[in-house]
C-alpha cells in the first residue's frame, strides 16, 4: 500500500489496482469456499433428514386413512366400506357428510358404543362422490352425522 502526499498536507492511502485484485479475488475464494461447504451439508445431511421426514409423515398418515372415489355413491358402498376396513372392538361406524363445490364427502370413523375408537386404532375413510343415491339421502336424512350399527 502507498502513502502519498496530497494537498494541505493531508496523507492519503492508495492502493493499487493489483492489491484491489488480490482482494477481489481472495473474497471470492471464500465465498466459493463457503458455498461448497454448505452445500455439502445441504446435500449430504439436510436433504436425507427432510426426505426422511416426509417418508415418516407419509407412513403415519397413510396408515389409518384411506381415500376412495365414486361417481354415485349408494348404500352397498357403504356397506362394503364397514365390511372391508372394520377395526377390531368396533360396533359400528360414525358418518359425516358434507358438500363442498358441488362435490360431496362422506368421512367415516369406526365407532365402540357409539365412542370412536382410539385415532391409533382406528380407520378413517373419506369418500369423494358427484352424487349420491336416493337409499344414501334417506339414510342421512336431515342430518350431517350419523351412526351406523
Amino acid at each position: 500500500m502507498e502513502v502519498k502526499e496530497i494537498n494541505n498536507n493531508r496523507k492519503q492511502q492508495y492502493i493499487s489496482s493489483s492489491e484491489v485484485n488480490q482482494y477481489v479475488s481472495d473474497l471470492f475464494d471464500f465465498l466459493k469456499e463457503q458455498t461448497n461447504k454448505t452445500h455439502k451439508f445441504v446435500k449430504e445431511e439436510i436433504i436425507p433428514m427432510i426426505k426422511q421426514w416426509i417418508q415418516d409423515i407419509k407412513d403415519m398418515i397413510s396408515s389409518n386413512i384411506i381415500i376412495k372415489e365414486f361417481v354415485i355413491m349408494n348404500k352397498n358402498d357403504i356397506v362394503e366400506i364397514g365390511k372391508k376396513y372394520k377395526v377390531e372392538g368396533s360396533t359400528g361406524m360414525a358418518a359425516l357428510k358434507e358438500i363442498k363445490n358441488d362435490t360431496f364427502y362422506i368421512h367415516f370413523a369406526f365407532v365402540n358404543d357409539r365412542n370412536l375408537i382410539p385415532k391409533e386404532q382406528n380407520v378413517y375413510i373419506t369418500c369423494k362422490s358427484d352424487g349420491l343415491s336416493s337409499d344414501v339421502k334417506e339414510l342421512f336424512n336431515k342430518s350431517n352425522l350419523i351412526i351406523i350399527s
